[in-house]
């Protein structure tokens, strides 16, 4: 990147004021070092047309950032500056990206690192090497896989408000506000079930794109199979099998398949459709792994 000479202030003619304070916030104010490094930050992204491409997704996407910070009642006067070398990344993604649902999810990725946050969480630099390698329709499904894990966890929480004088709530759980949880769900639930009933009436083409995420997702280790239950009898010759050489054929015949089953369950993931369409709906066989709902927390959606 070449030093053509442009200073923060020059380069905020082409930013909306709205950018700018994100910009300005994030980089800790304006110094003097920050003008010297900013023109190979801000240098690479206007000029030709490709550069003006980048700089508008730039604005963009820091209008989003400047958004979610308002969301969360962080004042950009009050945001935390980002490491410049983290800055770079984040605003250099966020720069190349221009489907709506990934534009957000850097622009949440950067708000989450403009935040005094509390509770340690895996790094903005982790998040955003993933968002690199994720493609739009992938995404889009990483995105509703979240609001499935949401729902569910909503409904986890007000199962414990509501028996709270039982099972007392922990620290973080006493924060929690019954009535927000409820309103929240009475959003998103719709939400999710419109989302199932557009993929119920689907057909192979949606089949296809979710089995191109999988295998996404799969790579990038965002998603596990559901939990798969294997049911074993074990007292199998109360159901009518002869204790004689046939019945102990049948029976260990039964057991194998369903050690099959177990072991197919474990080892044979990637085989196995991401929809299942075998019972007159459609569900899915997959959730957000461990390392899947922890991107997803710090990209606020979970």
């Amino acid at each position: 990147m070449g030093n053509d000479g442009r200073s923060l202030e020059e380069i905020s003619d082409f930013l909306s004021p709205v950018a700018l304070g994100v910009v300005k916030a994030a980089a800790g104010g304006v110094s003097s070092g920050i003008r010297e490094s900013s023109t190979d930050v801000w240098g690479a992204l206007v000029g030709d047309p490709l550069k003006m491409w980048r700089t508008r997704r730039l604005i963009d996407g820091l209008e989003g950032v400047a958004s979610h910070l308002k969301q969360k009642g962080v004042d950009l006067k009050s945001a935390k500056a980002l490491p410049f070398g983290e800055m770079l990344i984040l605003f250099d993604g966020i720069s190349k990206e221009d489907d709506q649902v990934l534009s957000d999810m850097w622009a949440r990725l950067i708000a989450d690192s403009m935040m005094e946050n509390r509770k340690p969480s895996i790094s903005a630099r982790s998040v955003a090497a993933v968002l690199e390698q994720m493609s739009p329709e992938t995404a889009k499904i990483f995105e509703f896989l979240s609001k499935e894990a949401r729902r569910k966890f909503i409904n986890e929480k007000l199962g414990r408000i509501r028996n709270k004088e039982f099972f007392p709530l922990d620290e973080e759980e006493a924060k929690l506000s019954e009535d927000d949880l409820r309103e929240e769900l009475e959003k998103i639930t719709p939400e999710i079930d419109g989302e199932w009933q557009f993929i119920h009436k689907g057909g192979a083409l949606i089949d296809a794109q979710f089995e191109v995420a999988k295998g996404e997702l799969l790579r990038l280790n965002l998603i596990d199979r559901k939990e798969a239950g294997v049911h074993f009898d074990d007292q199998p010759f109360r159901r009518g099998y002869q204790v004689n050489p046939e019945g102990l054929d049948a029976v260990l015949s039964e057991m194998q398949g369903r050690i099959k089953d177990l072991v197919d369950s474990r080892t044979n993931v990637a085989r196995l459709p991401f929809l299942d369409r075998t019972r007159g709906i459609v569900k899915s066989n997959f959730e957000l792994s461990m390392a899947g709902k922890e991107i997803a927390k710090k990209l606020s959606l979970l």
